[in-house]
């Protein structure tokens, strides 16, 4: 009856280990989308924060993984640890869920998870690793056979984690955090934009600058009254900036909302558009010299308004 549990609780473990690693990689692999996602949470906003936060996340991932897969169990301290893990993550579903209507938990990105399901995995997770302590017999360090074959399995688990890192390191877009509106060029200094409708240095002049998502429904219902700004002959040029989720969804965008002001496209630079918008998807920015005059969020000021701002800020 005693090995059976035993079997039954390396056999949780093991699972275990192998879902923060499945979990972990999509992360790394796409460490941008998983930092705006972690944004969601209403926990950290600054981006530099939540990307430091993202990648401790992975390597955490990473290494608590590949222990529980290798079995390192330091005297119950990594079922400590995990434990306090779960904890921790799901008082932070339960917070964002209950305050700020989180609706994917951002725990395996592949997947769409709602904060109960998430909620409810983590109460397995708990479980499985609370049996996994009661049932397994931890790994002594204090004699020098188990002390030497734990050293390896914790350099390995190591290891594991700073192969996440480097993952992550590499996909990263640091470009996004390099420039602010407080740096000496401004954030939108770093666009300077060909295109059939000319040439948009907005490092140099001032620009009507629409920030929006290329799939955002809010977004879309924006394009009939930049259409109306953009006919207007006596405002600055406009150009807007698209963040493209995926490759395609800024010609999907084009041809279903016919926008008359030329647009660029993000790409799918996930931090860089979380940097340049607020906590709406859609944002319009007055652009000079590379630096954020003033902005609306949510809407799209009136002709008139614009015209004030820029007499008053000549």
């Amino acid at each position: 009856m005693k090995i059976k549990q035993q079997t039954i609780a390396r056999f949780l473990e093991f699972m275990v280990g192998f879902y923060f690693i499945a979990g972990a990689i999509p992360k790394a692999w796409d460490i941008d989308k998983f930092s705006v996602q972690m944004a969601a949470y209403k926990i950290l906003e600054a981006p530099h924060f939540l990307l430091t936060a993202s990648f401790f996340t992975v390597f955490l991932e990473f290494s608590l993984g590949a222990a529980l897969l290798l079995a390192l169990r330091c005297k119950g301290w990594l079922y400590a640890l995990v434990q306090a893990m779960i904890l921790a993550f799901s008082g932070m579903i339960l917070y964002s869920w209950i305050f700020h209507g989180l609706k994917d938990c951002g725990c395996f990105p592949v997947i769409a998870m709602s904060p109960p399901v998430s909620l409810f995995k983590n109460l397995i997770i708990f479980a499985s690793i609370l049996f996994s302590w009661k049932t397994l017999s931890p790994v002594s360090l204090f004699s020098f056979a188990a002390s030497k074959k734990s050293a390896v399995k914790f350099v390995l688990s190591c290891f594991a984690g700073i192969a996440g890192l480097v993952i992550a390191w590499q996909q990263g877009d640091f470009t996004a955090l390099t420039r602010s509106n407080d740096s000496a060029a401004g954030i939108y200094a770093q666009f300077q934009i060909f295109s059939n409708d000319g040439y948009f240095d907005l490092s140099d002049g001032t620009y009507l600058v629409p920030v929006m998502s290329a799939t955002c429904p809010e977004c879309k219902s924006k394009v009939p009254e930049l259409n109306a700004l953009w006919e207007a002959n006596d405002l600055p040029p406009m150009i807007a900036l698209v963040y493209e989720d995926s490759p395609g969804d800024l010609d999907e965008f084009l041809a279903l909302v016919s926008p008359l002001f030329p647009t660029y496209s993000l790409g799918d630079r996930a931090l860089l558009y979380f940097t340049l918008i607020d906590d709406d998807p859609f944002k319009f920015v007055i652009v000079r010299n590379g630096r954020e005059l003033a902005s609306w969020n949510g809407e799209v000021p009136e002709h008139a308004e614009i015209e004030r701002f820029l007499e008053d800020n000549g």
